[in-house]
C-alpha cells in the first residue's frame, strides 16, 4: 500500500459500455424530428398556398391576415422546396450522402434564387429574376413586388444549413 514520492497509483480503464438514454434524451430523440417534419409542412403547407392564390387570383391567400403585400411568387417557391426538404431531412436524419441527395437538391433553387437576387442588390444589376413567374399579376404592385434583402438573405442562409443539418465531423462532432 503505501506510495512513495512520485509514484503514481494505477487507475483501473473506464468502462466503455454506452450509457443507456434516459427517458427525457428519448422523448428529445423522438420531439425534435416530429418538430422538424410539422416544422417542414408548415413552410410548404404556407408557399403552397400563396403559389395557388398566385395561379387562382385568390386575393384572399395573397393578402391573408390584410399584409400589404402579396409573397413574392419565386420565395414562395424557395420556401415550398425548403419546406419540403426539411420533412424528409427530419424524417429520414440519419441517411448520409449520396442516400440524402435531395438534401442537396431541394435548396439548390432557393440558393440560387436568392444568390442572384443579392447579387442584384449588391452589384446594382437589374436581371428581375424575381419577376420570372406570375410577371404579369406582378406588375399591378405598387411598389413592385420584389424579394427584399431580408428575405434573400433567409433564403441563402436557410438554403446553405438544410444540407448541413446532418452534418457529423470525423471526430463524431455534431454541430
Amino acid at each position: 500500500g503505501h506510495l512513495s514520492q512520485g509514484e503514481v497509483k494505477a487507475t483501473p480503464p473506464l468502462s466503455r459500455s454506452p450509457v443507456p438514454e434516459s427517458f427525457s434524451e428519448k422523448s428529445v430523440r423522438t420531439f425534435l424530428p416530429a418538430l422538424g417534419r410539422a416544422a417542414g409542412w408548415i413552410v410548404a403547407g404556407i408557399a403552397g398556398l400563396e403559389l395557388l392564390g398566385w395561379m387562382l387570383h385568390l386575393q384572399p391567400l395573397l393578402r391573408f391576415l390584410d399584409k400589404p403585400t402579396a409573397m413574392n411568387p419565386l420565395t414562395a417557391t424557395g420556401l415550398l422546396l425548403l419546406g419540403i426538404g426539411l420533412h424528409l431531412a427530419a424524417k429520414r436524419p440519419s441517411l448520409r450522402f449520396p442516400a440524402n441527395w435531395w438534401m442537396y437538391l431541394f435548396p439548390l433553387v432557393p440558393f440560387c434564387i436568392a444568390g442572384v437576387k443579392m447579387a442584384e442588390y449588391v452589384l446594382g444589376w437589374e436581371l428581375e429574376l424575381d419577376q420570372l413567374l406570375f410577371s404579369t399579376q406582378l406588375q399591378t404592385f405598387t411598389p413592385p413586388n420584389q424579394i427584399s434583402p431580408n428575405t434573400a438573405m433567409a433564403l441563402l442562409l436557410a438554403s446553405v444549413a438544410l444540407p448541413l443539418i446532418d452534418l457529423e465531423t470525423g471526430g463524431g462532432f455534431r454541430p
